[in-house]
C-alpha cells in the first residue's frame, strides 16, 4: 500500500524562497511578521515511510482530540499538545464558529485586489489552489518592477500572498487543486492581518488532520485485496506525526536525522532536525529494519525548559484569547439565532415594525407641530385683520372675518386671542361710519385707547 501527502511544505518552502530570491527584505518580513516564518528554516522533511510506520501502529482508542500508537509495547500519543510542541503553531482555543466570524469587507477588499474575476465572473466556483499559486507568482515578478510606484503596497502583498500559499499549500493541502475552493474564512482573515496572526492555525490545522488521519486501514487493505487502488491519500498538516516518531524513538532518528539543541526562545521542534548528510535517499527497508531495532520509546513528549515557557506564554494567550472572544460568542449566537430561530426573526420583524410605527409617529408629530404653526400664524393675521377692520370701521367687512373665522375654526375660543374686548363679540361692534378723508371718527362706546401691540 501507497501512501501519499497532499501537503507539501518542501515544495512551499522552495516556491517562497525562489519567488523572494532578489527580495530579502520581503523574505525576512514573513519571517518574522507572518505566524508561519520558522517553517522556512525546517531542515528535515520525514518522507511518508516514516508517517505510514507510525501510522500502521495506530491504537484504536475512543478518545476525542487524540491519536495512540504501540511501538513496541509502549503507547505513543498525538494529542494538541505533541502538536503545539513540533509545529509551534497557535494551539490557543478556537472558537466552533470561527467560520462565520471573518469579516466580509475584508474579504471582498482582498478579492477585488487579487482575484477581481472571481467577483465579477458568475460562473467562477472561487479561488481555487491553483489560482494562489499564480496569483503568488504574478505579485514576485511585480516585485522585480523597479518603476512600481507602490513598492511598499507590493512588498506587504506579497507577504500576504505568501502566507497564504503557506495555508493552502501545507495546512489545508486539498485533494483536488483544480476544483477545490479556498473557503471564504480564510481569505477574510488574510484580508485582516492581525486577525489571521491571532487566529488559532494550530488547533485549526491539528483538528482538520484528525479527520484525515482517522482512516479505517483495515478496511482500506480489504478494498486493495478486492481490486482497489494501492494508494492512500491524506490531507490537511498530517507532517508533525513523522517528526512524533523521531521525538519519541531516539535510536531510530538517530540513523536518518540529528537534532540540535534547543535556544531560548524555544523553536518548533520541527525546526531542530536535520538530515544526515551521506543519506541521499530513505528506502522503505531501511525505516522498517530501524523501526525493528528501536531499544526505547518516549511515551508522551515532555517541554523542555524553554518550551515550558512557551506554553506558559500559550496558556496566557489562551485567557486573553478568551476574553476578547466573548463579544465574537455574542456575535456568533445571534447569528446562530438569525440563521436558526423563526422567533428570533418575528421578534426582529416586530421591532422592524415598531420602528416604522415610530417613524410614521415622529413624521405625524412632525405635520401635527407644522399645523400648529401655522394655526398660530394664521390667528396672528387674523388678530390683527379684525383690529384694523374695527380701527377703520369696516364693519360688514370685519363681521365676514368673524363668520368665516367661527366656520373655519369652531373649536376655538375667540376670547383667547387676545383682541380688544369690544371686538370680542360681533354684536358689539358699531356700524360702519363714513370715512372723511382718510379721517376716522371715533363712535361712541369704543375705548378711549387700543394696545400698541394691535396697531
Amino acid at each position: 500500500m501507497k501512501l501519499t501527502l497532499k501537503s507539501s511544505l518542501g515544495k512551499c518552502q522552495k516556491a517562497i524562497k525562489e519567488g523572494l530570491a532578489h527580495h530579502p527584505e520581503v523574505l525576512d518580513s514573513f519571517k518574522h511578521s507572518s505566524p508561519f516564518g520558522n517553517y522556512l528554516d525546517v531542515e528535515f522533511i520525514p518522507p511518508p515511510l516514516m508517517i505510514w510506520e507510525i501510522l500502521s501502529r495506530e491504537s484504536k482508542v475512543e478518545r476525542d482530540g487524540e491519536l495512540w500508537f504501540v511501538v513496541h509495547g509502549v503507547p505513543v500519543r498525538y494529542s494538541l499538545m505533541e502538536f503545539a510542541l513540533i509545529s509551534g503553531l497557535n494551539c490557543s482555543e478556537l472558537n466552533t464558529e470561527f467560520e462565520a466570524l471573518y469579516d466580509a469587507n475584508a474579504r471582498k477588499n482582498f478579492l477585488e485586489a487579487h482575484f477581481p474575476l472571481v467577483l465579477r465572473d458568475k460562473k467562477s466556483i472561487g479561488v481555487t489552489y491553483n489560482m494562489v499559486v499564480k496569483c503568488f507568482n504574478e505579485v514576485c515578478k511585480l516585485l522585480d518592477n523597479k518603476d512600481d510606484e507602490n513598492k511598499k503596497k507590493t512588498q506587504i502583498d506579497a507577504v500576504r500572498m505568501a502566507t497564504l500559499l503557506f495555508i493552502v499549500v501545507v495546512l489545508l493541502a486539498p485533494a483536488d487543486h483544480e476544483k477545490f475552493v479556498i473557503p471564504d474564512w480564510i481569505l477574510g482573515l488574510v484580508g485582516q492581518w492581525k486577525s489571521l496572526c491571532n487566529f488559532p492555525w494550530g488547533t485549526w490545522a491539528f483538528m482538520e488532520s484528525l479527520v484525515s488521519l482517522k482512516k479505517d486501514l483495515v478496511s482500506k487493505a480489504e478494498s486493495l485485496h478486492n481490486g482497489g487502488s494501492a494508494t492512500i491519500y491524506y490531507i490537511g498538516f498530517v507532517l508533525p506525526l513523522g517528526i512524533l516518531l523521531l521525538e519519541s524513538c531516539s535510536d531510530f532518528a538517530a540513523r536518518f536525522a540529528m537534532r540540535r539543541q534547543q535556544t531560548s526562545p524555544a523553536q518548533p521542534r520541527i525546526c531542530l532536525w536535520k538530515g544526515i548528510s551521506n543519506k541521499k535517499k530513505i528506502t522503505h527497508k531501511e525505516v522498517e529494519n530501524s523501526m525493528n531495532d528501536v531499544q526505547s520509546v518516549q511515551s508522551i513528549l515532555c517541554p523542555d525548559k524553554e518550551s515550558e515557557e512557551h506554553l506558559k506564554d500559550l496558556a496566557e494567550h489562551l485567557v486573553m484569547h478568551k476574553n476578547s472572544e466573548e463579544y465574537k460568542n455574542e456575535l456568533a449566537n445571534h447569528l446562530e439565532k438569525y440563521n436558526g430561530s423563526k422567533e428570533h426573526k418575528k421578534d426582529l420583524a416586530d421591532h422592524l415594525e415598531e420602528y416604522k410605527k415610530s417613524e410614521e409617529y415622529q413624521k405625524e408629530l412632525a405635520d401635527h407641530e407644522n399645523a400648529f404653526l401655522q394655526t398660530e400664524r394664521f390667528k396672528d393675521i387674523v388678530a390683527k385683520e379684525v383690529v384694523r377692520s374695527f380701527i377703520q370701521g369696516v364693519s360688514i367687512a370685519q363681521c365676514r372675518v368673524y363668520d368665516a373665522l367661527r366656520k373655519r375654526c369652531p373649536d376655538f375660543d375667540v376670547a383667547s386671542w387676545g383682541l380688544p374686548a369690544q371686538i370680542e363679540d360681533p354684536t358689539g361692534v358699531p356700524p360702519a361710519p363714513n370715512l372723511v378723508d382718510g379721517i376716522l371718527p371715533v363712535p361712541l362706546g369704543f375705548p378711549p385707547s387700543i394696545p400698541n401691540s394691535y396697531l
